[in-house]
């Protein structure tokens, strides 16, 4: 197909600019004294590509509408509030790419959760662009919220559950309304029609000739590959054109009337520009994850505090058995970040970015589960699940939700290959060869299975060595003041900084010895899914 250098865009914009449009944001496109238009940024991937438009535009003082996509790989708590920061400082609209349905049941949740996320980092979110079509998931994603459903028809998916009015969202990028007259055999038909935005009929369909819905724009400018357009203008499609072309059709728009131009950054390619966000924050207290509350742990920490040493069980981290490292901390510390709601579903599936679909009447292995919080995640999503722990304390936990929960050490594990999914999080930094206890955990996956891991990124380590070095000599009072105030300049919560101070062994890795590790044990398709702590997977070959 190709990609389109940057210097097309640069192209596009300088041409629009110079045809007398009214260009606008999104949120406030509506019709005037000129035709009016907004330039829609779809993120799908590539976002420096993104970052490069929004600078471009800044630059030509314009608007423009950019829109996160909360599924793809790129959205992370590490590349997020960097984007976020960057396109506020280029004036840029940000709004959420919805992609409620890859989440089933849990898209109404996601969908607000993000939005909330979003905000919470400084980005003005008024509005949304559903991503993927209507048979992709059966039902467009837009239906997410109620004014938006297209049918009254009975779906497996929780249709029309979220208010935009109640959110505080002013429109959805797509700019449809459910067509009056339309009748369930048209959208069926419709639904059996493979999506495919490279092949004319399909987008006929979907731009010219919709079963469902009517369009409140008189133009869309969609950009499909290099250079070129597919440009549907009330009632007719204009296929396959080139720039030249899509100019010259720009400046016979109408005045009073809206259109959209639809733009993804990943048909473009820039010399030097990856695909890393690599960015320092001038702010980053400002632009950070959202800290767990700890203003509920206040009276069961000060019951913690209350007792006298002798009964608080703290064991020595240099001289005690490396299971009790961690009883304490799965017995006596309240959290949070450990209850077993739907939290723990939507943490577990941002940092596995797998579909809920995968998990459903899978084998599944949560080495070193602590508490259980994500064997039960796992179990919600439809999953069978046993999982062990070296502290009794934990397996003491887990078993209320599991029976099948057991002591274990990683070590003395027997290869064991058929487990479809095993997640090992938070586990393998702590052991003293933490690469040997990976070997250990690649014979528990099936071939064709995924193995998870997360271990904690080199950069994090020097602020964990500063807690360390303390650590020895504070009181138990003092240990968790610290880990409080860690979580009010980091975000986190109490169990992470806990664990990350207390063990013998805290080890740290780049990205690229991790996947060495993969590699080693015959996995492909290794994917790093978050990196301030490093997330990744592999499939067993």
């Amino acid at each position: 197909m190709g990609l389109n250098h940057i210097d097309y865009y640069h192209e596009l914009i300088d041409g629009l600019s110079t045809q007398g449009l009214d260009i606008l944001p999104l949120s406030e496109l509506k019709p005037s004294s000129k035709p009016a238009i907004g330039l829609r940024h779809d993120i799908d991937s590539r976002p420096n590509i993104a970052l490069h438009m929004a600078r471009y535009l800044a630059m030509k003082g314009l608007p423009g509408s950019f829109y996160l996509l909360h599924s793809a790989s790129y959205y992370t708590p590490e590349n997020i509030p960097k984007i976020v920061y960057k396109m506020n400082v280029h004036g840029c609209e940000i709004g959420l790419h919805n992609d409620a349905w890859y989440y089933g049941d849990l898209g109404p949740q996601m969908v607000k959760k993000e939005i909330e996320y979003l905000r919470s980092l400084g980005a003005k979110v008024k509005g949304t662009v559903a991503h993927n079509s209507l048979s992709t998931y059966t039902a467009a994603n837009y239906e997410v919220f109620k004014e938006k459903v297209l049918l009254d028809r009975e779906s497996p998916l929780p249709l029309g559950k979220l208010s935009m009015k109640k959110l505080g969202l002013t429109y959805e990028g797509i700019f449809s309304t459910p067509k009056p007259n339309a009748t369930s055999q048209d959208f069926l038909k419709h639904l059996s029609k493979k999506a495919d935005i490279h092949v004319e009929e399909w987008v006929h369909e979907l731009l010219v000739d919709n079963p469902y819905c009517n369009y409140e724009t008189y133009a869309q400018f969609w950009l499909i590959g290099k250079d070129k357009w597919a440009v549907a203008i009330r009632g007719k499609l204009h296929w396959k054109i080139g720039l030249t072309k899509v100019l010259k059709l720009a400046e016979t728009l109408p005045t009073k009337t809206i259109s959209t131009f639809v733009i993804h950054p990943d048909y473009f390619m820039a010399d030097g520009v990856s695909d890393v966000v690599n960015m320092t924050l001038p702010t980053p207290r400002r632009y950070k994850n959202i800290p767990t509350p700890i203003r509920k742990l206040g009276k069961k920490i000060l019951q913690i505090l209350r007792k006298k040493p002798d009964q608080r069980k703290i064991v020595d981290k240099d001289t005690s058995p490396k299971a009790q490292e961690f009883d304490y901390q799965w017995r006596d510390i309240p959290s949070p970040a450990i209850e077993l709601n739907q939290d723990r579903i939507i943490e577990f599936l941002k940092f596995t970015k797998l579909p809920p679909s995968f998990f459903k009447d899978k084998l599944c292995l949560d080495a070193g589960c602590g508490s259980g919080r994500f064997t039960w995640a796992m179990q919600q999503l439809g999953a069978k699940v046993s999982s062990f722990d070296i502290s009794p304390e934990a397996i003491e936990q887990c078993s209320k939700i599991n029976s099948d929960a057991y002591v274990q050490d990683i070590y003395n594990l027997e290869p064991k290959p058929i487990h479809d999914f095993v997640l090992c999080w938070g586990v393998l930094h702590h052991l003293p060869t933490p690469e040997t206890g990976f070997q250990k955990i690649s014979t528990q996956v099936a071939k064709g299975g995924i193995l998870h891991i997360m271990v904690y990124h080199k950069d994090t380590q020097k602020t964990y060595e500063k807690g360390r070095a303390q650590w020895p000599s504070l009181s138990h009072e003092e240990r968790i003041k610290l880990c409080q105030n860690m979580i009010k300049r980091h975000g986190g919560n109490l169990h992470g900084w806990w664990d990350a101070f207390n063990p013998t062994y805290n080890f740290s890795y780049t990205p690229e010895e991790v996947c060495t590790w993969f590699e080693k044990q015959g996995f492909t398709e290794i994917t790093i899914t978050q990196e301030q702590n490093i997330n990744i997977r592999g499939v067993k070959k």
